[in-house]
């Protein structure tokens, strides 16, 4: 009789303690970070120099919340959410990322610019016009007057400036705020960049992997996004940008 009633308690207690040890890992949600330097890039706990990562940071504090970060790039990123590998993502609002999460709210802005090297490039006919564009931003609403070019599609920006640089394009679409110094820096400074043609407002957002955050998560994730504006946002996207060199001071 003791022996069961021991078998019993042990059987409990090894229960008890699985089931803690799991709401423990629950407790740290995995959020996926998007490795495009300066917008987001392996973690450094002492002195994050990108911008989703002190983003992230800042989550974390307004919402109590403990995350651990993994830097990836994009297409591995959207199918470690679409296969519960990572429980956030802040992205692209494109239809496959939708198809396998919830999206919680949108976050911040970036305006992208189309660039080129080409002073005809709009006289020109249409079949013979290239793009280059990072992936996921081919879903941005471009107006009419880019429709019909052939875009061909990048996971980084350093790949986008070596596709201009080589000539394999004869124009890139690129996020406006570090424009210059970077175009420096890849390289295409002794090249005649000619004023943007065309500009757009994207928007990203916050995802949740399906059935990944409680309803109270997702609550406080709300919140703690809604308490960061979108200057305070660029505020830090500055930061960063000076963090890194990658402004123009002038």
């Amino acid at each position: 009789m003791n022996v069961t009633i021991f078998i019993l308690i042990t059987f409990c207690f090894f229960i008890a303690s699985n089931t803690a040890f799991s709401d423990t890992l629950k407790s740290r949600l995995v959020f996926g970070i998007v490795n495009i330097h300066p917008f987001g890039c392996e973690p450094n706990s002492s002195a994050p120099t990108c911008f989703q990562n002190l983003y992230i940071k800042q989550l974390e504090e307004k919402t109590g919340l403990q995350f651990s970060l993994y830097a990836m790039p994009l297409s591995r990123a959207i199918h470690a959410l679409e296969n519960q590998k990572i429980d956030l993502l802040i992205t692209f609002d494109e239809p496959e990322v939708r198809a396998s999460s919830n999206a919680i709210i949108k976050t911040f802005s970036f305006d992208y610019v189309l660039i080129t090297t080409n002073p005809d490039f709009m006289d020109v006919s249409l079949k013979k016009q290239h793009v280059g564009i990072l992936r996921g931003v081919h879903h941005l609403p471009v107006s009419d007057k880019l429709k019909g070019m052939t875009l061909h599609l990048s996971n980084d920006y350093e790949q986008l400036f070596g596709m201009l640089k080589k000539q394999r394009v004869e124009a890139i679409i690129v996020p406006a705020p570090y424009l210059k110094e970077t175009l420096i820096k890849a390289g295409l400074g002794g090249l005649k960049i000619f004023q943007p043609i065309g500009q757009w407002r994207l928007d990203l957002t916050l995802f949740c992997s399906k059935d990944m955050c409680d309803p109270l998560t997702i609550t406080k994730l709300r919140s703690a996004v809604e308490k960061i504006s979108q200057q305070e946002a660029m505020q830090m996207f500055h930061y960063v940008l000076l963090a890194n060199n990658l402004l123009d001071k002038n």
